[in-house]
């Protein structure tokens, strides 16, 4: 018995020292780079029925190590086409769980847009992240909500 709480504390100790490890080599020189986000997202809006399917591509930049405020490009296709054009802050928790808030204007319907997304950031290298989030956008009367399952790639310059 002895010998199974040694063997889980040493696996305790070596998880806790990996998952350190790549908490400090994550995200640890982001501030001042260029970030360039490609996303896909499937929408469904809740009111009416209709989905739409999300293309879009985000730029901007690293304030500090885990904040960054970007501009985004969206083209919806599926049931409403149209275009997105907006801002957006994005924070990284503890350095790999971002939290995105930001503003669309659509430029078909002129409808100003909220959007708000927590995800999850994978290192594929040391500069490309993989990035599934989820997240909701309404209007600015909170009327129509719709909920954002998103992947994206992330890269810094």
């Amino acid at each position: 018995m002895k010998i199974m709480n040694y063997l889980s504390l040493l696996l305790i100790i070596l998880f806790s020292t990996q998952l350190s490890a790549q908490t400090e080599r994550f995200g640890s020189d982001r501030k001042g780079k260029w970030i360039v986000e490609q996303g896909t997202s499937a929408q469904g809006f809740i009111s009416d029925g209709s989905s739409v399917y999300t293309i879009g591509i985000d730029a901007g930049k690293f304030l500090t190590t885990d904040l960054a405020l970007k501009l985004k490009a969206n083209l919806i296709l599926g049931d409403l086409e149209s275009t997105n054009i907006g801002a957006a802050a994005k924070y990284y928790m503890g350095g790999r769980i971002p939290l995105e808030i930001g503003g669309l204007y659509n430029t078909q319907s002129e409808d100003f847009q909220i959007t708000a997304s927590l995800g999850y950031a994978i290192d594929l290298a040391s500069n490309i992240y993989f990035e599934p989030s989820f997240g909701v956008v309404t209007d600015t009367g909170f009327n129509d909500l719709v909920y954002n399952p998103k992947l994206s790639f992330t890269m810094l310059f």
